[in-house]
């Protein structure tokens, strides 16, 4: 059994690897969306208390926790592989220090979260709609 798991092991990384991939692409996506197209402030307040807990990790543990886990698995991180695809087509940095683009992401998305709750607080005290209606066109005779 031992031998057979073993065999197995070289082929299991890159499968748990990418599964990692796409649970941090799919947070990033859900996130975004709830982020641009949500008004419920009680999600908007779920948003900003994931980017906290995240960023939190992210000055613990010196990076992503999942991006720990893709580059254990696959040997390259999410940045990593942004910062390969820059290079390919030219674009280079002369630094190179992921936990500070982390940080620097997720505090500007907290801040970006917290002005949308605010916003919309402010928005529900004054008597203000933004219901469009369509303009009733007619045709000239």
């Amino acid at each position: 059994m031992r031998d057979i798991l073993r065999m197995l092991v070289p082929y299991l990384k890159p499968v748990i690897g990418c599964y990692y991939g796409l649970l941090h692409i799919s947070i990033m996506i859900i996130g975004a969306t709830l982020l641009l197209f949500d008004n419920n402030v009680i999600h908007l307040w779920m948003v900003l208390t994931f980017i906290s807990l995240d960023a939190l990790s992210t000055v613990i543990l010196h990076n992503c926790p999942l991006t720990l886990l893709e580059r254990k698995y696959l040997g390259n991180g999410w940045k990593g592989f942004q910062n390969k695809l820059f290079k390919n087509i030219k674009i280079d940095f002369r630094c190179n220090h992921e936990y500070e683009a982390t940080i620097e992401l997720l505090s500007n998305l907290g801040a970006l979260t917290i002005f949308k709750i605010l916003f919309i607080c402010v928005m529900n005290c004054f008597p203000i709609s933004f219901t469009f209606h369509k303009p009733t066109f007619q045709p000239i005779v």
